[in-house]
This record gives structure tokens, sequence and C-alpha cells, in this order.
């Protein structure tokens, strides 16, 4: 599968799912200070192997970079990162209900863990990567 063709399918699946998006999740509201406070930094392969595990947990993202920006201020954003942008890998899904960030921005992250989420990219095949609802997304760098 090409990068359009994942992108096309991740924008059909991604779009409808942004209503409603805001910090916590469960319509919760958390306080960015708190998740702050207590995010871990937990390895890639652990969320993807170990979600029941994680599930709930306050995470924190050092650094990645946005390679593709869904939603808008009105209905939330999701951001596909690579946490390896060098290496295009460990790409996961931060769902964000705040500022506007851009395509190629490094950015340091704090949420929690939804679990993963799966959806159809081209060529009608299932892709899986983290979800995180951030409470607090900070601007590294300019891309």
């Amino acid at each position: 599968m090409d990068r359009r063709e994942f992108f096309i399918g991740l924008s059909a699946v991604t779009t409808a799912g942004l209503a409603g998006c805001s910090g916590g999740g469960g319509g919760e509201e958390l306080e960015p200070e708190e998740v702050k406070a207590n995010a871990e930094e937990i390895p890639y392969d652990d969320l993807m192997r170990n979600e029941d595990q994680y599930e709930g947990e306050e995470i924190h993202i050092p650094r990645g970079q946005i390679v593709q920006v869904l939603g808008d201020e009105d209905e939330g954003f999701a951001f596909r990162v690579y946490l390896k942008p060098e290496q295009y890998e460990d790409d996961v899904l931060i769902r964000w209900d705040g500022d506007r960030f851009l395509q190629d921005d490094i950015i340091e992250a704090w949420g929690i863990y939804d679990g993963i989420y799966t959806y159809e990219g081209g060529l009608n095949t299932e892709q899986t990567i983290p979800d995180i609802t951030a409470v607090d997304i900070e601007l590294l760098e300019e891309g």
C-alpha cells in the first residue's frame, strides 16, 4: 500500500470518529497538570502488545512528528504522529480538542491511552495503531 492510500483510509475512518472528542475520552474532565504529573513514557511495543494493561493510563510522549492532521477546531483534531520519524515507524493516533498543529510539527504530548485503534487502510487492509486522547500538547519545533 502506498502512503496516499494509507492517508485516504485513515482520513475516512478517523474523521467520522472525531465528533465529541475531548480530553479524557469518557466525558470525564481531566486536569492537564494532574495527568502530566502521573504520566509515564510507555514503550510503543508495550502499548501494542498489552492494550488491556495500559488502557486508561496516563501517558507521556516526549517527542513525535505529526505526519497527518485530520479534523478542525470545531470538532477536534486527530493527529497521526510518528514516534520515530527518522524511520517512519511507531505511529500513534492522538486526539486533541485544542489549538491547531500542523503537519511536520514536532510535539510533546500527555494524555490517556485509549487502547488500539483499527481502521481500514488502502486496498481494504486493516491498520492498527495506539490511540491516545491528549490533555496537553506542546510545540517543540515547527515543521
